[in-house]
């Protein structure tokens, strides 16, 4: 199921999960759907957003919650044809061996585990000389807790 397109002047990224719908309810039933909520942030150049089918209009705005805890996220990034070299950006070095780039297609998955809060998926890519950063940032939920709620305690 594709949760997740940003069309950007230089790529297009997806992101999909297979067992989303499962999820979804998990932590409805556990937190309740109104705190299902997350604010999305990008960087700049960006066509457009749409997570899980809404389009965003501006960024920061609240949507539901795409990015779970214990769950596996496939990313693809499809690069138009001018850019060189892409890699993922993340300061962990465990998720970028995830990715590869190939032809003109990153592809790789990101899995928190049980690291909830605020996180970013980055990249870094060549147009000709100039190195450019794309930044998406989003709050990863629990499915067991209220994170908004409860983060002050945690």
């Amino acid at each position: 199921m594709d949760l997740l397109t940003i069309r950007h002047q230089d790529f297009t990224m997806y992101v999909e999960c297979t067992k989303f719908d499962g999820i979804w309810n998990k932590a409805k039933r556990n937190v309740g759907e109104k705190n299902l909520m997350s604010a999305y942030t990008w960087s700049e150049d960006v066509e457009s957003v749409d997570v899980n089918g809404r389009q965003l209009v501006t960024c920061g705005e609240q949507a539901p919650a795409i990015f779970f805890d214990n769950t596996d996220y496939p990313i693809w990034v499809e690069f138009k044809k001018h850019v060189d070299h892409a890699q993922f950006g993340s300061e962990l070095q465990n998720d970028n061996d995830r990715f590869s780039f190939r032809g003109h297609t990153l592809a790789g998955y990101i899995n928190y585990g049980n690291d909830i809060g605020k996180s970013e998926l980055n990249f870094v890519y060549q147009v000709g000389t100039d190195k450019r950063r794309f930044t998406f940032g989003y709050e990863v939920l629990s499915t067991k807790l209220n994170y908004h709620e409860h983060w002050k305690k945690i």
